[in-house]
């Protein structure tokens, strides 16, 4: 009988541990498939952090930098745009990449046709007032400005760096293993309910599921506390103040969400051990 009692201790134990990784395996997977399902995640990210406004900002600066580059003054750049242009264009922005995941040719919804007009109309205004030719090359320098209006526009507003990610190994990869996220996940909720049947079988359930719950709260919480703490978040070095933000303020919330699963999961265990504790205790007077 001895024998017996501690081959179920130490199988309870190996359960245990296995539990541990259970929980915390499966709150990862499902904080994936929240994010990964829907746009709703970033979009939510983007508003929290007022990105829409800095990047209109931004983009302010960058058409007065591309004056100078190409002698089109600012104002033409910027009479193509506004504040709610910019909102939707960045919003749209995470839709599209979605729209991608499902079908390789979906197409950005933002529309830059304002650009084609604004600029149309301040060069040909500029060839009546100088009497220049619209010859090939007109038509090529206004082509050109066009385009190049589009293009710093587009990468601006692009503030998760979509299009540099579709040109890595990382994108075909997200596409392919996506749809598995929530296979996943179901798979370690099955794991997990067969792994407590398991600590049923070999006695005091409730015990161990909270030895579990409070380990795996512990792994989660502690790194998590430190992380926030620390401030090891804000050292990233990124020299866009708009992507800098967005990037840090996304990560803290990432280790905010993993900071209250900890607690959570490390309560949820110190009740569980206790209740167990007391049960037993009552048993044996």
């Amino acid at each position: 009988m001895k024998n017996k009692g501690t081959a179920r201790m130490v199988l309870s134990i190996l359960v245990s541990v296995l539990l541990v990784f259970g929980i915390i395996g499966t709150a990862v997977l499902c904080f994936a498939c929240s994010a990964a399902d829907s746009p709703d995640y970033l979009k939510g990210r983007l508003e929290k952090c007022g990105t829409a406004g800095s990047v209109y900002n931004d983009l302010m600066k960058k058409y007065d930098e591309l004056s100078v580059q190409t002698s089109v003054p600012a104002d033409v750049y910027k009479s193509a745009v506004s504040e709610r242009w910019v909102s939707d264009a960045v919003f749209s922005q995470v839709d599209y990449i979605f729209a991608l995941m499902e079908d390789e040719n979906a197409q950005p919804s933002a529309d830059y046709s304002a650009f084609d007009e604004k600029i149309t109309e301040y060069f040909e205004q500029y060839a009546a007032e100088k009497h220049v030719i619209k010859d090939d090359i007109y038509n090529q320098r206004l082509q050109a400005s066009v385009d190049n209006a589009r293009s710093v526009t587009a990468s601006v507003i692009d503030v998760f760096h979509f299009e540099t990610v579709r040109k890595t190994s990382l994108w075909p990869a997200t596409v392919k293993y996506r749809p598995l996220l929530n296979t996943l996940r179901t798979y370690a909720f099955i794991a997990d309910a067969v792994l407590l049947v398991l600590l049923i079988v070999f006695g005091s359930p409730v015990y161990w599921t909270g030895v579990s719950l409070f380990s795996a709260g512990l792994i989660s919480a502690a790194p998590s506390a430190y992380v926030l703490a620390s401030g090891l978040i804000m050292k990233f070095t990124i020299k866009d103040y708009t992507v800098f933000t967005l990037i840090t303020e996304t990560l803290k919330s990432i280790v905010n969400s993993a900071l209250v699963f900890g607690s959570v999961s490390l309560i949820a265990g110190v009740i569980l051990i206790t209740v167990s504790v007391i049960y037993v205790r009552k048993l044996n007077k």
